[in-house]
């Protein structure tokens, strides 16, 4: 095994700090075609508290390497001029370092290493992880320095096996347009009477009207859109079929999934509320909201703690996305804030909270669902008259499978020479190779053993033809027989040695 130190620098240049993140909210597709952003690549050994992620230039290494394999890779596509089209990824591909073993070459400064990553898939569009692969990449025989070169080679060996798995192969096709709807017969849903008020006056209205939808998985947020009990939210939000809602004043009821688009990423949840319960509500505008204007998202940004919290924006565009509209703010939205709404300033929820993009240098863009669009979807039409017996009576929708596929690891690659012609030679003690750093010792100190005997012969020799009353000449002679004896014998064992 190689020493600690060189563990440590292939660490330290893959490393560019050491911390924990949290997990940011996805980016959304930009086109049809499949394209596949990066994320991080990051540093976690099993059995080793040490937890990091690899320097930004990783992250330009890869996607390069992705796109000389022919991969549609989105991301550091001209590093002059600072343009990065990552956030527009329809996948989003990150990978954790769980495996490193190196181990000393056959020659002086060489070093045989292997890796193992683990590899997610996050489908952007559905906020969720849909394949997972274990890799183990190859380097035999390749120099200890620069550290940073051996770790780069290590990821693109990880790289071409996890581009040569079938599955991964087959996740990155272009995909079909799904259906526009759940065709769902058309059913009406009792509004809010309640009269538009002017923001921020009308804030405390909206966060009573505003919601913590909770599931086993997680929360997010959500919005009572009538006085019937009814909660408009996120799909992503809901995976299941079921969920506990939370109002502000700290009231919390069940929650049936009753109808859900994922592809346009609404769902209507009835709630279980005695008779006789009173609840607040929000106005809703389904007409289209001119740029420029107010608009406030509210919700549950990051954690439970800070459910029922506001933030001031503006509608920076409308955008058509993969034959979806949607709202653009720069409104702050973080994870939790998901299914709350974009509320005017009127005080009217006008686009259910979808996504944000994340990305280097992406600051500020977040989408929502125009909410008429979304109810369209789901065949509800809001008004002021009766909500449809239907709908309470609906049942809940089945609970969505989960499209994770985890592929067969790679097997474990054994570190050693490079493959060549069978070795015939004797072998050293245990049948194992001699160091080459205790052969050139041997012959080092076998030649000096040989030089200085022959300089004590050659001396007694010189000292015998003059005066030799000190017995100088037999003393030296013997002296010089004996250190070229040792020298003759350490050179032939360096010799032998294999």
């Amino acid at each position: 095994m190689v020493n600690r130190r060189l563990l440590g620098l292939l660490l330290g240049a893959l490393l560019g700090l050491v911390c924990l993140t949290a997990r940011a909210v996805a980016a959304q597709p930009a086109a049809a075609a499949k394209s596949i952003g990066f994320s991080n690549l990051v540093f976690r050994l099993a059995g080793r508290d040490e937890v990091g992620i690899a320097d930004q230039d990783f992250r330009v290494h890869i996607l390069e390497d992705l796109r000389r394999r022919g991969i549609n890779a989105v991301g550091a596509e001209n590093l002059v001029f600072g343009s990065d089209r990552g956030a527009q990824a329809d996948l989003m591909l990150g990978g954790t370092v769980t495996e490193l073993e190196c181990r000393g070459g056959s020659d002086y400064g060489n070093v045989s290493c292997r890796m193992g990553i683990e590899w997610q898939v996050l489908d952007v569009g559905r906020d969720e992880v849909v394949y997972k692969l274990l890799s183990r990449g190859l380097v035999l025989e390749f120099p200890k320095e620069p550290a940073a070169t051996l770790g780069k080679r290590l990821v693109v060996a990880n790289l071409e096996s996890l581009s040569k798995h079938a599955a991964f192969q087959r996740l990155l096709q272009p995909q079909a347009e799904g259906k526009p709807t759940q065709g769902y017969a058309r059913a009406n849903l009792r509004g809010c009477k309640a009269a538009p008020r002017a923001m921020p006056g009308a804030s405390e209205q909206v966060l009573d009207a505003t919601v913590l939808v909770q599931t086993s998985g997680g929360f997010g947020s959500g919005f009572l859109v009538g006085p019937d009990g009814f909660v408009v939210t996120a799909a992503h939000v809901v995976p299941e079929s079921s969920a506990t809602i939370k109002l502000r004043d700290g009231r919390q009821f069940p929650a049936t999934v009753i109808r859900v688009d994922r592809r346009i990423d609404i769902a209507l949840l009835r709630l279980g509320v005695p008779e006789g319960v009173t609840l607040p509500c929000l106005a809703s505008k389904l007409d289209p909201v001119a740029v420029g204007a107010d608009v406030y998202a509210v919700g549950s940004p990051a954690s439970r703690e800070l459910s029922f919290s506001l933030a001031r924006g503006i509608v920076s565009g409308v955008r058509l996305l993969q034959g979806l509209q949607y709202l653009q703010t720069d409104a702050a939205v973080n994870s939790g804030n998901s299914g709350g709404p974009l509320v005017t300033g009127s005080g009217e929820a006008a686009a259910i909270v979808s996504y944000k993009l994340v990305g280097v240098a992406v600051e500020g863009i977040a989408f929502g669902v125009p909410l008429g669009a979304g109810l369209s979807a789901i065949g509800i039409s809001l008004g002021n008259g009766f909500t449809s017996p239907e709908l309470a009576a609906a049942s809940a929708v089945p609970v969505q499978a989960s499209k994770l596929f985890v592929d067969k690891a790679d097997p474990v690659k054994e570190l050693g020479p490079p493959p060549g012609p069978r070795d015939t030679s004797v072998k050293g003690v245990g049948g194992r190779k001699t160091s080459p750093l205790v052969k050139r010792g041997l012959y080092t100190w076998g030649v000096t053993g040989l030089a200085v005997g022959a300089v004590f012969i050659l001396s007694s020799i010189a000292i015998s033809r003059g005066d030799d009353s000190l017995g100088s000449t037999a003393y030296m002679r013997n002296l010089g027989i004996g250190s070229a004896a040792i020298g003759g014998v350490l050179v032939g064992v360096g010799l032998a040695l294999p």
